[in-house]
């Protein structure tokens, strides 16, 4: 992979993140009231590698699947911050596991943020054994966003906020990019394939591999 391709794609991706986080912030609370949207953001990072993947057609099974599997680190290390404030905080209980956050002493809270932080990089992780010992990056693309999906939507149930409700629009909104982001992988594979077909069928094999 080009290092152009890197630069430019890590840029667009940074880009797309508080694009789209910060739009779906101000579609869900209204301007002013702007904030970091981890839906919004993890939506940036398919948008920006797609759109990256299609400019630049430089391996873009591997490039699309290195950012899928780079959001998941990304999405549980940020959630040391989360657990560190308290944001984001689970359901209140009176059982073990639990944690109190500084100035909420007298509430003990179900300390999602910690569950998610094990299970997204430990998805990670996975993915990356994976592709180490396969190189499949369709492959890996898929587990990873099913996994994720699966991760943040099955913990989405322990969080304070989904308190009354049976869906919520976070766990519709992460279906719907994970559904997307699998479309997407399909895509390119069906993508690589047909070039890697033309370049055989063009003689020119050696060259393109």
């Amino acid at each position: 992979m080009k290092k152009q391709t890197i630069i430019y794609t890590a840029l667009l991706v940074f880009v797309c993140i508080f694009v789209c986080s910060f739009t779906l912030s101000i579609i869900q609370n209204g301007f002013p009231h702007i904030a970091f949207v981890g839906a919004g953001g993890a939506f940036g990072v398919v948008l920006g590698a797609t759109i990256s993947v299609f400019l630049h057609r430089d391996k873009e099974e591997e490039s699309y699947m290195a950012w899928i599997l780079a959001a998941a680190l990304m999405y549980g290390i940020s959630k040391i911050a989360c657990t560190v404030t308290g944001c984001c905080n689970g359901r209140v209980t009176s059982h073990f596991p639990r944690i109190i956050y500084y100035g909420r002493e007298e509430t003990p809270y179900i300390p999602v943020q910690i569950y998610e932080v094990v299970s997204f990089i430990a998805i990670f992780i996975l993915g990356y054994v994976i592709y180490v010992k396969t190189e499949n990056a369709f492959l890996v693309s898929v587990l990873v966003m099913i996994l994720s999906v699966i991760a943040k939507g099955g913990l989405d149930f322990l969080r304070e906020a989904h308190v009354g409700k049976v869906i919520s629009e976070n766990q519709i909104m992460i279906l719907v990019i994970g559904i997307v982001a699998v479309v997407i992988a399909y895509v390119l594979r069906k993508m690589g394939r047909a070039t890697h077909a033309e370049y055989k069928d063009s003689g020119t094999w050696d060259e393109f591999s």
